[in-house]
């Protein structure tokens, strides 16, 4: 997000403190997160896309409603590795649609490539998302084009959110546990995060007023009540202080304006303490301004040098 753009959020969600409505809140955040779409591609994205099998809007099962999923399969017959890709949106907004772009150059690289939608808070409530994420996972082990013994978990957002707390929930049974959510992977199969400008700690650790504003806008519309924070519940959205060390290795970024930099760097911190090996990519003050998800603009050399980082790290952690 650019400094305008957090402007412009944090005097709407004043306004809407002001109201105290949550319908209001949660209307605000979708017009400003619901999602600008999938950012600029390269030039030959057209003919990469060709060579795919793409499906659309397929159906998972769900107790809490039925989810669709795009999946994106490169030429063969495969199986192929799986890449489970969890979109952003501030829990309440966004699109499977947003992370196309990287869909089709992960699927040109060898990937299946799962692009899950999910029901947006505060329809569904807590911890309603990861149930249905696990959910999809169960349905796409049925797929014969799918190697569900090779699988990685990736997110952008609220997504990147999604993503480490469906990994912590493959891997870490107290965790799977205590927020009533099985695991439909074992945690042998789960071999990789892929993290993009994630919010890791609902409950605000001393972050910036906008940010924290944010985090307890998102906690009411996920919780339905002003005081979730107070909720025995709370702790476990903090998913860094959840870090084990049966999670797989990670790839983490984010920008240095208007994202989450802070909690990408805690829990590169905590997987390092935990023993998980983890690559990073944080930008200095000298790379200029580099926005809330600027990996998906791909005509910049941010956003490039990013793709390819993550690409190498799956080839690495993913073969």
């Amino acid at each position: 997000m650019t400094p305008w753009l957090i402007g412009i959020l944090l005097a709407l969600l004043i306004v809407a403190a002001l109201w105290r409505s949550l319908g209001l809140r949660v209307w605000l955040l979708r017009k400003i997160f619901g999602g600008p779409g999938p950012g600029q591609g390269p030039a030959d994205l057209e003919s990469r896309k060709a060579a795919l099998s793409i499906r659309r809007d397929l159906v998972y099962p769900s107790p809490d409603g039925d989810g669709r999923y795009d999946l994106y399969l490169p030429a063969g017959e495969g199986p192929f590795p799986v890449v489970v890709w969890v979109h952003g949106g501030a829990f309440v907004a966004g699109d499977k649609a947003n992370v196309s772009n990287w869909a089709v150059m992960l699927a040109h690289a060898g990937y299946a490539v799962a692009a899950l939608n999910y029901r947006w808070a505060p329809e569904l409530a807590f911890p309603g998302q990861a149930r249905q994420i696990q959910a999809a996972l169960a349905a796409l082990r049925a797929h014969p084009q799918l190697d569900v013994t090779r699988v990685a978990l990736a997110g952008d957002s609220a997504g990147a959110y999604l993503a480490l707390q469906a990994g912590l929930i493959t891997v870490k049974p107290a965790f799977s546990a205590a927020l009533g959510v099985s695991p439909a992977l074992p945690p042998e199969a789960l071999k990789a995060l892929v993290l993009c400008c994630g919010c890791y700690r609902l409950i605000p650790h001393g972050r910036d007023f906008a940010s924290r504003l944010l985090g307890r806008s998102v906690g009411w519309a996920l919780f339905g009540r002003r005081d979730w924070a107070a909720l025995p519940t709370a702790p476990l959205t903090d998913l860094i202080s959840q870090v084990t060390s049966g999670l797989p290795p990670c790839y983490i970024a984010d920008g240095n304006t208007g994202s989450f930099e802070e909690d990408g760097r805690a829990l590169a911190a905590a997987l390092e303490q935990a023993g998980v090996a983890a690559v990073t990519r944080f930008y200095g003050r000298e790379a200029g301004a580099v926005g809330h998800e600027y990996q998906f603009d791909l005509l910049t050399p941010q956003g490039v040098e990013t793709w390819e980082e993550a690409l190498d790290f799956l080839h690495k952690f993913l073969p």
